[in-house]
């Protein structure tokens, strides 16, 4: 009988239990914080974003009419 516990030794071309996507290239060790791709974050930033919302038109938008539909 074979060992195929999770402690066994796997062979490079051993495929079983791996994952669809396959084997990350790396994983972080415990504790160690996950950098997000691009610019770095300033400490002071804010938490949360800050969304500047569309310029407003100059002509008021129309009602719905819920009739013609």
């Amino acid at each position: 009988m074979v060992d195929t516990g999770p402690g066994a030794p796997r062979r490079p071309d051993d495929i079983r239990h791996t994952p669809a996507g396959g084997l990350p290239r790396a994983t972080p060790r415990e504790g160690t914080p996950v950098q997000p791709p691009g610019a770095p974050i300033p400490p002071g930033a804010p938490t949360r974003p800050i969304v500047q919302s569309p310029a407003a038109a100059e002509t008021p938008p129309r009602a719905l009419s819920l009739i013609h539909i």
